[in-house]
C-alpha cells in the first residue's frame, strides 16, 4: 500500500504561506486585480495635467466711458478697501484702464477656494450699489488651468453668406447640437459680425437742446429694464408679473422719451441696425471663418469629449453642406501623444529591468518568476487612482515608471533569499515560505524609507508674487 508523503509544514508569514497553499486562489486574486484594473484605466479621466486648485480669483468690473484714474479711483479703491478684510488673502493686484477695472486675488496656499470665491462675490456685491451708476455688473473668474477650451473649431461658409448671418446660423442652430455632446460644458463663439444698434448723437443738437449724453444712456438703460412687479395670488393660483422691455426695434429706441425733456431719442440722435466693432478676425481656406471654442464639463476625459464632438461634428455638418470646418487645435491630440509616450516609456522601463535581473540571475525561469507581479501590480494601481481624486496623466504614469525599479528591488531581495534556501537542499514551498519570512522586515523597512523620502514633497507649497499695477 502506498504512503502518502506527510505535508511540509510552514512557518513563516501567514499571507506568503496562504499564496504557497493556495495557489488557485492566488491566481484567481490576481485575474480579478488585472481585470477590474483594465476596467478603472478605462473609466478613470484622461488629462495632460492633474486637477489644480490655485487660490486665485480675478473680478472684472466695467465703467464704460470713464478715464483710468476715474476708474481706479471710484471703482477699484471702493473695491480693494472692502476686499483687504478678507480671511487668507495674500495678494490684491489691480489694473485699471480705460473703461475697464480688473483685481486679482491671490489667497494662501491651502485656502478652500470655493469659500474664498463666495467671500469675494459678497464683498463685492455690497459695494456696488455704492459705486457710479454707469458701473456694469462685476464678472467673477477663478483660474483652473483644466477649464480652458479643449477644441477649437474653424467654421467658414462656401456660398455668399454674410459674416453675421454665419454667426447667427452657427448661435442658433449648430453650438446647442455641439453642446448636446455628452461632456460638453459650453462652447463659445468668436470672430465674425456682431448685430449691435447704434444711437449716434448730433453733437450740435445735444448742445442747442441742453442734453447731456448721460441723459440719452439713463433713458435707454430704463426703457431696456425688465423688471419683475410683484405677484398676485388669486385661489389656489399664483400670478408673476413682470414689466418687459420697450425696445424691440429701431422705432422704439428713436420713440423714446428722453427723461425732463421733452424729446425724443430721434431728435438728438440718429439710430441704426449695424454691427460691432470686430475685435477679432479668422479665416478659413482664404474665406472668413468663426471659432467654436469647447470647454469640457469638471471632472470629464478630455479625449473622451473630444472624441464624442467630432461625431457630433460629422453628423451635425452633414446636414449644412454650405457650410466647411476643421480643428486647427485639439488637445486630445496632445494628450493621446503623451498619454501614449508614457505608457511606452513604462514597458520600456519593465523590459530594461526584466533583462537586468536576467543578466544578474543567468536564469530565465527565476526571472519570469520575479517579474510575474509587476504588470498586476501596475495595473491594480489603476483600481485606487479614483478614490484618491487622480487622473491618468503626465505625473501619475511617471510616479508609475519610478515604481517599477521600486517593486523588483523588493522582488530581487525576496527571490534571492529563497533561491539561498533551495541551494542549502530544501524544498521549495519550504524555502518560499522561510525565504520571505526572514527578509519580510527589511523589505518593508526599504519601502517605509523611500516612502519616508517622498512623502514630504507632497506638502510642497509654491508662492506666486504678484504686483500691484495701475495703468493708465
Amino acid at each position: 500500500m502506498e504512503q502518502r508523503k506527510p505535508e511540509e509544514k510552514l512557518n513563516g508569514l501567514w499571507i506568503s504561506d496562504l499564496a504557497i497553499k493556495q495557489p488557485v486562489f492566488i491566481t484567481m486574486i490576481m485575474l480579478a486585480v488585472i481585470t477590474f484594473g483594465i476596467l478603472a484605466f478605462r473609466s478613470t479621466p484622461v488629462n495632460l495635467l492633474p486637477e489644480i486648485d490655485v487660490p486665485v480669483v480675478a473680478v472684472t468690473v466695467a465703467y464704460p466711458g470713464a478715464g483710468p484714474e476715474s476708474v481706479a479711483d471710484q471703482v477699484v479703491e471702493p473695491i480693494e478697501d472692502s476686499l483687504n478684510t478678507l480671511a487668507g488673502l495674500d495678494n490684491i493686484t489691480s489694473n485699471s484702464s480705460e473703461g475697464l477695472a480688473i483685481i486679482i486675488l491671490e489667497f494662501v496656499e491651502g485656502t478652500n477656494i470655493d469659500a474664498a470665491d463666495q467671500d469675494v462675490r459678497e464683498k463685492v456685491n455690497a459695494v456696488i450699489p455704492t459705486l457710479p451708476q454707469d458701473v456694469r455688473t462685476p464678472i467673477f473668474q477663478r483660474f483652473d488651468p483644466n477649464q480652458q477650451p479643449i477644441m477649437q473649431i474653424a467654421v467658414a461658409a462656401t456660398d455668399d453668406i454674410s459674416p453675421l448671418d454665419l454667426r447667427n446660423q452657427l448661435e442658433n442652430d449648430i453650438v446647442p447640437l455641439i453642446q448636446r455632446a455628452e461632456g460638453v460644458g459650453s462652447v463659445d463663439v468668436r470672430g465674425g459680425q456682431d448685430r449691435q444698434i447704434n444711437v449716434l448723437m448730433d453733437l450740435a443738437k445735444l448742445q442747442a437742446y441742453g442734453i447731456l449724453p448721460s441723459q440719452i444712456s439713463r433713458s435707454l438703460q430704463t426703457a431696456n429694464a425688465n423688471l419683475g412687479l410683484g405677484s398676485i395670488t388669486t385661489g389656489d393660483t399664483e400670478i408673476s408679473l413682470r414689466s418687459p422691455s420697450m425696445l424691440q426695434s429701431v422705432d422704439d429706441i428713436e420713440n423714446i422719451q428722453i427723461t425732463g425733456t421733452p424729446y425724443r431719442v430721434s431728435d438728438v440722435a440718429t439710430v441704426e441696425d449695424g454691427i460691432a466693432e470686430d475685435e477679432s478676425f479668422s479665416r478659413l481656406n482664404g474665406a472668413e471663418a468663426i471659432i467654436l471654442a469647447v470647454r469640457k464639463q469638471s471632472g470629464t476625459n478630455t479625449v473622451t469629449v473630444a472624441d464624442n464632438v467630432r461625431r457630433e461634428l460629422d453628423t451635425v455638418f452633414a446636414n449644412y453642406p454650405n457650410l466647411t470646418y476643421t480643428i486647427p487645435a485639439d488637445t486630445s491630440v496632445d494628450i493621446n501623444a503623451s498619454i501614449l509616450s508614457s505608457i511606452e516609456e513604462l514597458i520600456f522601463a519593465s523590459l530594461a529591468a526584466f533583462l537586468v535581473v536576467w543578466l544578474f540571475f543567468g536564469n530565465l525561469r527565476s526571472t519570469i518568476i520575479t517579474m510575474i507581479g509587476l504588470p498586476v501590480i501596475l495595473i491594480g494601481t489603476f483600481i485606487f487612482m479614483p478614490f484618491f481624486g487622480l487622473t491618468i496623466n503626465l505625473i501619475t504614469l511617471l510616479a508609475l515608471s519610478l515604481c517599477v525599479g521600486l517593486v523588483i528591488d523588493d522582488a530581487i531581495v525576496v527571490r534571492e533569499n529563497i533561491f539561498r534556501h533551495l541551494q542549502r537542499g530544501e524544498t521549495p514551498r519550504v524555502a518560499t515560505s522561510r525565504g520571505t519570512a526572514e527578509v519580510s522586515l527589511s523589505v518593508v523597512a526599504m519601502t517605509l524609507t523611500i516612502v519616508a523620502v517622498f512623502v514630504p514633497v507632497t506638502f510642497a507649497e509654491g508662492r506666486r508674487v504678484l504686483s500691484s499695477s495701475r495703468s493708465a
